[in-house]
């Protein structure tokens, strides 16, 4: 089965430099770990949310 079938995120819309500037302040705090488990938790009560706002709901909860 092709990896576009499997993969149904359009990383073109998700990886933006807001994206990717908020995961290196992640990873720069050191709980990345962390950050990660309160986004899925973010994803999986909100489960139309984008991964944006969920990792900045949990980057906010983790004072980042």
């Amino acid at each position: 089965m092709p990896f576009e079938i499997i993969c149904n995120m359009d990383l073109g819309k998700t990886l933006t430099p807001e994206f990717c500037e908020l995961v290196d302040r992640i990873e720069e705090s050191g709980l990345a770990a962390e950050v990660i488990a309160t986004a899925l938790l973010e994803m999986k009560e909100h489960p139309k949310g984008s991964p944006l706002v969920c990792l900045q709901i949990a980057a906010y909860d983790w004072d980042i």
